[in-house]
């Protein structure tokens, strides 16, 4: 899967100047928290970071201020646009040469915990890139499926497991935009893979770490609808979420008794999480609560 956060499409005209269509770096969603720095040259320029604004989901931010968004969730399958002001604002199929420098670190890739009270360290993940980029107005459109794909061979008696898949096979097409979640489960179908299903909720959850009614809805029709059994619920404790510190041991209890609900929720009878010390999950849990 590519660690890039821009593409071949990413160039897009605007009246403030242009921008960039952005990718998240990674194979799951993090939060805007997790963006430490990004630094771009358009041309050969340098751009000043005060001509820059992050766009997520209509709300502009600053990119300075991007390390105190623990709450903003930039999901796997957005699109942010890196706005850059420009005192003339570039037109459609103007070729420019742009590089890109971003900083992240992964919040749930804990190398050393914080001490007194101070912030961890964590796994980073750097990101730089150098493309040559003709502007436009739209997504590159979808490549064509191959069709003809043989189906697995048919399971024998002597066979001792049912043959699953783990949707995190399917990071880059899911990231892309190739397919919405009911449409990969299609696909996964007509393909004849399964019956068990894996996901990894910081993936595919546009609510996470929150499993929505609406999504319970259409996961438990698309099960319905072609015969899916759930195998495992593969969660994260992102205990970097926030940049002063790291979770206290209630936050990491509570976020993960958030994962256990919503595997629960789904019908999951086996959750694979990552990060999520013993002595948490054996505290005793309060009554559940449903978000949507």
């Amino acid at each position: 899967m590519p660690n890039g956060l821009i593409t071949a499409d990413s160039l897009r005209v605007h009246p403030d100047g242009l921008a960039l269509s952005l990718t998240v770096p990674w194979y799951r969603s993090l939060w805007l928290s997790s963006v430490s720095t990004i630094r771009l040259r358009v041309d050969g320029a340098d751009v000043p970071e005060g001509d820059m604004v992050f766009e997520l989901a209509g709300a502009r931010h600053a990119i300075a201020d991007l390390p105190m968004q623990s709450e903003v969730l930039w999901y796997l399958q957005e699109h942010p646009l890196l706005i850059v002001h420009r005192d003339e604002p570039i037109a459609l199929g103007e070729q420019h040469e742009v590089t890109i420098h971003g900083e992240l670190r992964l919040p749930y890739m804990q190398i050393a915990p914080g001490e007194n009270g101070g912030p961890g360290m964590y796994v980073p993940n750097i990101v730089h890139q150098t493309l040559s980029l003709v502007a436009t107005d739209h997504d590159a459109p979808v490549p064509a499926l191959v069709s003809d794909v043989a189906p697995p061979s048919p399971a024998v008696e002597e066979d001792p497991f049912q043959l699953g898949l783990t949707l995190y096979s399917a990071s880059a097409e899911f990231r892309a935009g190739w397919f919405d979640f009911d449409g990969l489960l299609d696909r996964v179908a007509e393909l004849g893979i399964g019956p068990g299903i894996e996901i990894v909720a910081s993936q595919v959850l546009p609510t996470y770490p929150y499993v929505s009614d609406e999504f319970e809805r259409g996961w438990r029709a698309a099960f319905d609808r072609h015969g899916f059994d759930e195998s495992s619920f593969g969660a994260n404790l992102d205990m970097g979420r926030r940049r002063d510190r790291d979770m206290t041991p209630d936050e990491e209890f509570e976020f993960s008794r958030l994962m256990f609900e919503g595997a629960e929720k789904l019908g999951f009878p086996l959750v694979r999480i990552q990060s999520a010390k013993p002595e948490r999950c054996r505290r005793p849990c309060r009554s559940p609560k449903r978000r949507t």
